[in-house]
């Protein structure tokens, strides 16, 4: 059986029968994949602190004739100060959607790997709200032009270029109205 170690960043995750969850990692080395954990959700499990959304790991995938499936993980960084702020939660469930929507299956992109695993330890130390909003605008429109849908040169609102991320994967976001109720309080 086929192994592989990988450093990955949990974008999204849902849980499958009694003690399973299907997770979609970002990985620096495969990029976007599903993968299956195996008994996470039994509260013996050893797995399920280190596989949370958002936490950075590093982890063996083996693979399988369905889905792989997560072997050994370890920690490589918990973000723990962004999991007690509902408003840096926000941000990183709307870039993980972002990432997750745009980014094709299986083709590796380390640099923006390295980009959204910067962003997400900035958020986890960040202070200012104004700081944060010109990061995100800043990290989407860095993401969008590396993947080649603008021109590094072109200036956008944030609201454009939701816009062009709306227009590349043909359907609306789903937490654009989360960041807005949060941007007025």
């Amino acid at each position: 059986m086929k192994f592989t170690q990988v450093n990955a960043i949990v974008l999204k995750r849902v849980n499958v029968g009694e003690a399973d969850r299907i997770l979609v990692v970002y990985s620096k080395e495969l990029g976007k994949i599903k993968v299956i954990a195996k008994g996470v959700r039994k509260i013996t499990s050893r797995r399920a602190a280190h596989l949370e959304v958002f936490s950075q790991v590093n982890m063996i995938i083996r693979n399988s004739k369905t889905l792989p499936y997560v072997g050994e993980v370890s920690s490589l960084y918990s973000f723990t100060t962004l999991h007690k702020s509902f408003r840096k939660i926000a941000i990183a469930y709307h870039l993980s959607e972002i990432l997750d929507r745009i980014l094709p299956s299986h083709e590796k992109n380390e640099y923006v790997y390295n980009m959204f695993a910067s962003f997400l330890k900035a958020l986890d130390k960040e202070s200012a709200n104004e700081t944060v909003r010109s990061n995100v605008r800043y990290f989407v429109h860095d993401m969008l032009s590396h993947l080649g849908y603008l021109k590094k040169t072109s200036q956008f609102t944030y609201s454009q270029l939701l816009g062009e991320v709306e227009s590349v994967i043909e359907r609306p976001l789903a937490t654009v109205n989360l960041l807005h109720t949060i941007s007025r309080s």
